[in-house]
């Protein structure tokens, strides 16, 4: 019965702490190892002779991007990378990431929901360093954005980092801690996807390169699940262990 007890108050001492933890979450990626948490996303492809060339590097402590698009008819191509290192459903986020260097593109956070069929491309928003045709924010025509409640008039392009805050379906868009526009998306009450993305311009000889640095996930939660799902996946990891 003592060892009963003893890993009893073990588990709920952990389920404790847990809840804490959760509670209050910061994940950050300093690109010091490898890119474990990440896809490369490029189902949107056919591949062969006239597929793009990519190269998606942690190197240094940075992530190192390379990109050379296929040279077929069209104004410009998108390359997101996924984040995949664990899964998310917050009503409540904040993204951030450093821009360090950007040639020939545009680069930036993608935030949303997946689709049904799982991708990345339709139901989320891209918010970028600094305009692409004429567009830092760019969605896809799925989104709705609300009425703008706030908007500076002339952004300081390019940005060197971006922060996206999201609470209940209200978005605001920082760089340096000053907010550059807010705007509600009621279509996305939750988020469940988040990733980096790139906007390059289709053609030959035209090569997109990018360095950036701390990519940072905060939430109150990153799961909106009940306390008897947390305490039935710490239940899981001790298992495991």
């Amino acid at each position: 019965m003592n060892r009963l007890h003893t890993l009893f108050l073990i588990i709920c001492a952990l389920i404790i702490i847990q809840g804490q933890i959760v509670n209050a979450e910061t994940w950050i990626e300093n690109f010091s190892n490898n890119l474990d948490s990440w896809k490369e996303y490029d189902d949107h492809f056919d591949g062969g002779i006239w597929a793009p060339k990519t190269i998606w590097e942690a190197k240094g402590g940075r992530l190192d991007v390379w990109i050379d698009p296929p040279p077929t008819p069209g104004i410009y191509e998108r390359f997101p990378l996924e984040f995949i290192g664990f899964p998310i459903k917050a009503k409540e986020l904040n993204v951030k990431v450093k821009i360090l260097e950007a040639t020939s593109a545009s680069v930036g956070i993608l935030i949303g929901q997946y689709d049904d069929r799982g991708s990345v491309l339709n139901q989320t928003i891209k918010f970028l360093h600094r305009p692409f045709f004429g567009f830092a924010i760019r969605r896809s025509p799925r989104i709705d954005m609300a009425e703008v409640a706030n908007k500076v008039d002339k952004p300081p392009f390019p940005l060197k980092d971006i922060e996206i805050s999201f609470e209940h379906g209200h978005f605001k868009f920082f760089s340096e801690r000053k907010l550059l526009i807010e705007f509600d998306v009621p279509q996305l009450p939750i988020i469940d996807c988040i990733g980096i993305i790139a906007y390059v311009e289709r053609g030959a000889g035209v090569i997109g390169e990018f360095v950036l640095d701390d990519f940072e996930i905060s939430a109150p939660t990153f799961y909106d699940v009940s306390p008897k799902s947390k305490a039935a996946v710490l239940w899981g990891e001790l298992k495991r262990q």
